[in-house]
């Protein structure tokens, strides 16, 4: 996966919240309103799969959770899922309690 930022706006509390993914080298970041709130590292498990997978790693103090994940890109949109176990496609459905979510990339 290239480096990259992208954003997107949620509405949260009445008023819209801006954050960021950010891809760097084999890091990534979660950010709200420019303050980092998450942090790890990227394990590419399948890039040539469809859809892609790859972990997200957080280290703790009792050492590490794992995020499954899958991912597919078009241009500058990055649609992301994860959950128990690995989610089949980038989409969530009802019931199979992973989240999914639609990141543009932002523009320099």
């Amino acid at each position: 996966m290239d480096a990259g930022v992208a954003d997107r706006r949620r509405p949260e509390s009445g008023e819209d919240a801006t954050r960021t993914f950010t891809f760097t080298g084999g890091t990534w970041t979660l950010a709200k309103d420019g303050a980092a709130y998450s942090t790890g590292t990227v394990r590419m498990v399948d890039p040539a799969a469809d859809p892609r997978a790859f972990d997200l790693v957080v280290r703790t103090d009792g050492g590490e959770v794992v995020f499954t994940s899958v991912y597919h890109i078009d241009g500058d949109t990055l649609r992301y899922c994860t959950g128990p176990g690995r989610p089949a496609g980038v989409e969530s459905k009802p019931g199979d309690n992973s989240m999914s979510s639609v990141w543009k990339r932002k523009k320099p």
